[in-house]
């Protein structure tokens, strides 16, 4: 009944592999399916009331990443600096969350970026989903 409770949660893993480029993001992907992360729901209200979705864009290549983090009280600090409003915390694991884009016509051309807040973001760029590649 408990053994649940106290399981360690899966953590990223092969974090210097992919940020080195001896892993591709498939593979990253792939390996960390079951790795916790924490985000929000992606639509969502500013400190003015207005709803919008909360994307970041990478100025080098004009891409959209999504927001999420390896711990709760990260994701919480980034939100509510970049002026979100009243957004839950969403703890899932990198498959659940990379599935999700795939879940609104508005989210599809989106990635993921991990820790956006630190000196080492892992970006996992759009179309990047668990199982869809055969790497290893």
């Amino acid at each position: 009944m408990f053994g649940n409770l106290f399981r360690k949660k899966p953590r990223l893993s092969f974090v210097e592999d992919y940020l080195t480029g001896k892993m591709s993001a498939q593979a990253f992907a792939d390996r960390n399916a079951e790795a916790t992360v924490y985000y929000s729901t992606p639509f969502g209200t500013d400190r003015a009331g207005r709803t919008q979705l909360w994307v970041l864009s990478n100025h080098d290549n004009d891409l959209k990443h999504y927001p999420a983090f390896t711990s709760k009280a990260e994701c919480n600090r980034f939100l509510a600096a970049i002026g979100r409003y009243g957004f839950p915390i969403i703890e899932g694991d990198l498959r659940t969350l990379l599935d999700s884009l795939d879940s609104h016509e508005a989210l599809t051309p989106l990635g993921v970026v991990i820790d956006p807040h630190t000196e080492t973001p892992i970006a996992i760029d759009p179309g990047v989903r668990v199982g869809a590649g055969v790497e290893g």
